[in-house]
C-alpha cells in the first residue's frame, strides 16, 4: 500500500474527528506527526488538533525569538515586527511576546 494512501487515509478521518482545519493545515500536521517534528503554527484550530493527538506546537512567538537567538533580527527590529503584527490585527499574547524579547 501507497504511503500517500495511509496518510490520506489519516487526513480523511482528522478531518470527520475535527472541524475547522483546511487540508494542507492537515497534511501539515500529519507530516509533523509522522517526523516527530514541532508543528509550526498560528492557527487556533490546528493548535487544538495538535494538542489533543500530543504533537509538539511552535508558534510566531517562538519563530521571532529564534531570529534574535540567533542574531538574524536584533531585539529592536522585533519588537516592531510584533507591533506591526499587532496594528494589522494579528492575535497574539502581546505581553508573553514582549517578555521573551527582554530574556
Amino acid at each position: 500500500m501507497c504511503i500517500c494512501y495511509i496518510i490520506s487515509e489519516y487526513v480523511s478521518s482528522l478531518q470527520t474527528q475535527y472541524s475547522g482545519p483546511s487540508d494542507n493545515d492537515f497534511f501539515a500536521f500529519v507530516l509533523a506527526k509522522q517526523e516527530s517534528f514541532p508543528l509550526i503554527t498560528g492557527d487556533a484550530q490546528l493548535h487544538k488538533v495538535a494538542e489533543t493527538e500530543g504533537v509538539e506546537l511552535k508558534g510566531t512567538i517562538w519563530i521571532i525569538e529564534q531570529f534574535v537567538k540567533q542574531k538574524l533580527m536584533t531585539p529592536d527590529d522585533a519588537l516592531n515586527t510584533f507591533e506591526l503584527m499587532r496594528s494589522k490585527g494579528r492575535r497574539l499574547p502581546w505581553d508573553k511576546a514582549k517578555k521573551v524579547l527582554k530574556n
